[in-house]
């Protein structure tokens, strides 16, 4: 155990299930630290060609890794990465700040992942209160929002092929850059000033939330009941659609005198495929579905004289 301001150098060697409060482990050069416990004022320090495995980092405790961290339980403390991390859970109000590379994080409890500038972070799950927030000249690749989880891209940042499943949240801010997205459930927010690129693909009960306007740089795929656009600056009183196409592809177009929305989908729709109402909870928006088919009315029977 390292406490009260004591310190454990390992280089070239393995350090066992230490437990560090108050103190700090450093991990030199080839060296390498198993099942550490880092809580209460406590510190590990990972360097450049070093490893920290399944790492236990409680409140209080902060690991710095500028080498590589496999499998760190964040509970309640604080991973700063600026080497590489692999397979983290952030949870219990815990954080983890990446100003490197991290795969696989896993955030959920209140749990925050930053992705700072410089930082990359590929296969983040946001889950239960889990929250990811890509900062400015940040990168999220292929996170993935479902049940309660969030990812948050502020101004700068860059989200590419984000998964929103069903009770998940992406928000991309003014300034943040946007390239694709699935929504499986989930629902997407492109706040007004967002740029957007790639191909939105619906692939169940989701909603496009568009704060903007004029025509989006963006591909839309598998539109159907009972997805929806949320059309925040197009007023529904005075809301009409029209769409021009062919049976592969079109442009769908919303207006309100004022301002417009255009939206280039892929697949055989019409005018008649929309579906305009306001939006729920008093907002003053557009509301876009499209309508379940109407089965369409029997012949007149033949009649049949009765034998």
């Amino acid at each position: 155990m390292v406490s009260s301001g004591g310190e454990e150098y390992v280089q070239g060697g393995t350090a066992s299930a230490t437990i560090v409060s108050n103190g700090t482990a450093l991990i030199g050069l080839a060296g390498t630290a198993d099942s550490t416990t880092v809580a209460n004022g406590g510190a590990q320090i990972v360097e450049s060609g070093s490893i920290a495995d399944h790492t236990t980092i409680s409140v209080g405790g902060v690991e710095t890794v500028d080498g590589k961290a496999v499998g760190a339980m964040v509970e309640g403390g604080r991973q700063i990465v600026d080497g590489t991390a692999s397979g983290t859970a952030v949870t219990l109000n815990g954080t983890q700040n990446v100003f490197g590379m991290a795969d696989g994080t896993l955030v959920d409890s209140g749990g925050i992942e930053f992705v700072e500038s410089g930082g990359t972070a590929n296969f983040t799950t946001a889950v239960s209160g889990g929250i990811e927030v890509v900062s400015a000249s940040g990168i999220a690749t292929s996170t993935t929002v479902a049940s309660g989880g969030a990812e948050y891209v502020s101004g700068g940042g860059f989200a590419d092929g984000t998964i929103a499943g069903s009770g998940g949240d992406e928000v991309v801010q003014a300034g943040g850059r946007f390239d694709g997205a699935t929504i499986g459930g989930g629902t997407v927010e492109l706040r007004s000033g967002a740029v957007a690129s790639g191909t939105v693909d619906f692939a169940g009960a989701g909603t496009l939330d568009l704060g903007g306007t004029g025509a989006y740089g963006l591909l839309v795929a598998g539109f159907g009941m009972p997805d929806a656009f949320d059309l925040s600056a197009v007023n529904f009183a005075s809301a009409t659609e029209s769409y021009a196409g062919t049976t592969t592809s079109g442009t769908l177009t919303v207006a309100d005198g004022t301002h417009s929305v255009s939206l280039l989908l892929l697949g055989n729709y019409t005018a008649a495929s929309f579906s305009l109402a306001a939006e729920s909870g008093g907002g003053t928006g557009t509301m876009v579905t499209d309508p379940p088919l109407m089965a369409a009315s029997a012949p007149n029977p033949i009649p049949i004289a009765p034998h």
